[in-house]
C-alpha cells in the first residue's frame, strides 16, 4: 500500500492498494538508471536471469536508456512466454538460452532478478567489463552473485545500510571478503555527481538493487 502526503501541510492526499505494480515499476526503473549511468553506451546486449514481473518492467526500462538493444534470457519456467511477449511489446529480439552460463557468454549487461536462493553465475563466465543489475537479493536469506564476483567488482549500491543487512554485500561481509568500505559510491552518489562512475575495464562492476 502507498500513502500519498501534502508536503506542505502533512495532509493525506492518497491511498493506494497497488498489489505490487508500482514496486514492479520503481525497480523496473531503478534498473534503467544504474545501465544509463554505469553501463558504456555502446552495451546493447542484454541478459535476463530470471523473466518475472520485475524483468519485465526492467526490459522496458532499458528499451527507454539503450534503445535498439538486443536481448537473451534464462529461467527455470515461462522463459519463451517472457521472450515472445517482450520481442512483441518492444520491437527486439528476445532469445532463448539453455543455461545461464549461455546468458553470461551473450551479455555485456546482465540482470538477475530471481528468487536469490541460490547464485546464479559463476566468476569464470563473465566477461570483462560485464555490468551486472542484480536486483533478487531482497531478504537476508538470499543471495544471487557469488562473494567472488562481488570482491573483485567495482560494488555500486542503492543504499549501504540496506545491501549491507539484506542484499548482496552482506553475504560478502559475512564471508569476510568485503566491507562497507569497499562500496564503490551508492547509485545515488553517481547519478548527482558527487561520486563518478568510471569507465570499466576490469574487473565485472556488480550493482546491487533493492
Amino acid at each position: 500500500m502507498f500513502l500519498v502526503f501534502d508536503a506542505a501541510d502533512g495532509q493525506i492526499k492518497g491511498i493506494m492498494q497497488e498489489n505490487r505494480y508500482l514496486t514492479d515499476v520503481r525497480t523496473g526503473a531503478a534498473g534503467g538508471v544504474a545501465i544509463k549511468h554505469l553501463s558504456r553506451p555502446t552495451d546493447k546486449r542484454v541478459g535476463f536471469i530470471g523473466t518475472g514481473a520485475v524483468s519485465k518492467s526492467l526490459a522496458r526500462a532499458i528499451a527507454e536508456v539503450r534503445p535498439g538493444f538486443t536481448a537473451s534470457a534464462y529461467a527455470f519456467e515461462y522463459c519463451e512466454d517472457f521472450c515472445d511477449e517482450m520481442s512483441a511489446e518492444l520491437g527486439t529480439t528476445f532469445a532463448v538460452c539453455e543455461t545461464p552460463q549461455e546468458v553470461c557468454a551473450a551479455s555485456d549487461i546482465i540482470v538477475t532478478c530471481t528468487p536469490g536462493g541460490a547464485t546464479v553465475l559463476e566468476k569464470s563466465w563473465l566477461k570483462p567489463g560485464t555490468t551486472i543489475v542484480a536486483i533478487g537479493s531482497d531478504q537476508p536469506t538470499k543471495q544471487e552473485i557469488p562473494v567472488d564476483v562481488l570482491a573483485s567488482s567495482k560494488y555500486i549500491c542503492d543504499l549501504i545500510s540496506q545491501t549491507s543487512q539484506i542484499g548482496e554485500l552482506r553475504s560478502a561481509i559475512d564471508a569476510g571478503v568485503m566491507s562497507e568500505g569497499d562500496v564503490h559510491a551508492e547509485l545515488g552518489e553517481v547519478v548527482n555527481g558527487k561520486q563518478a562512475s568510471k569507465q570499466r575495464t576490469l574487473p565485472p562492476v556488480c550493482l546491487a538493487l533493492h
